[in-house]
């Protein structure tokens, strides 16, 4: 399944491929992701910023590093 990420404020988006949902993205993915949606080192949206067709959570793993968990609106 495809889904598409966006950020409103610099209006850009990304195509993700997932299996299914919930899908909880690598490390390395959810920072492309975060680079291709904003690329500029001090700002302060998020990356993911907006309206979503799906709920998107940040999650950390233990050494505080961030990842990306999609999951289906219900």
């Amino acid at each position: 399944m495809e889904i598409t990420l966006r950020n409103s404020f610099h209006n850009t988006s990304y195509d993700v491929k997932v299996s299914a949902l919930p899908a909880r993205l690598s490390i390395e993915r959810s920072r492309a992701i975060q680079r291709a949606l904003c690329g500029v080192a001090d700002c302060r949206c998020g990356g993911i910023f907006g309206e979503q067709e799906i709920n998107v959570e940040t999650d950390y793993t233990a050494n505080g590093e961030a990842f990306y968990v999609l999951h289906s609106r219900s």
